[in-house]
């Protein structure tokens, strides 16, 4: 039975592909649990514009990382926290107060899109990675100093 995947399913295919499984697998699990549907000529049109749509979509999503990217790309952000002795910090920064940070700058950054290994724990300079999928990528300069 031909249907139309409604969500990407590990080893059978991604959202909106057209894929033949069997009769079974299709009326008691993709179907009742709408992650398919039936692949009938209405259906088919209707999934043709959803495509477009998306790819719209993602294309402008894109064009906005890439315009966030340029607006950022090797600036440097200070951060003040309070430190001790050895210039420990009473606070670790992690890319959570890096994304606050960055939104108090004007720049809306989730912090899943931050790279940071390990938080940092002491007053220092730290080269960061931005990832935005698709090979969407830079790098910011965060300085740690002390309030």
């Amino acid at each position: 039975m031909k249907v139309i995947l409604l969500e990407n399913i590990k080893k059978l295919g991604k959202k909106y592909e057209v894929v033949d499984v069997s009769d079974g697998y299709a009326r008691n699990f993709l179907l009742p649990e709408g992650k398919a549907e039936m692949a009938t000529e209405g259906n088919l049109k209707s999934i043709e514009k959803k495509k477009l749509k998306a790819e719209k979509e993602r294309k402008k999503k894109k064009e906005e990382v890439e315009k966030l990217i340029s607006e950022i790309q090797n600036k440097e952000f200070t951060i003040k926290m309070k430190a001790g002795d050895k210039d420990q910090l009473f606070e670790s920064v992690d890319s959570k107060k890096i994304s606050e940070k960055l939104k108090d700058e004007g720049f809306e950054i989730s912090p899943d899109n931050i790279n940071l290994k390990t938080p940092i724990k002491k007053l220092t300079e730290k080269e960061v990675n931005l990832n935005f999928g698709n090979n969407l990528k830079t790098k910011i300069k965060i300085n740690i100093e002390e309030e």
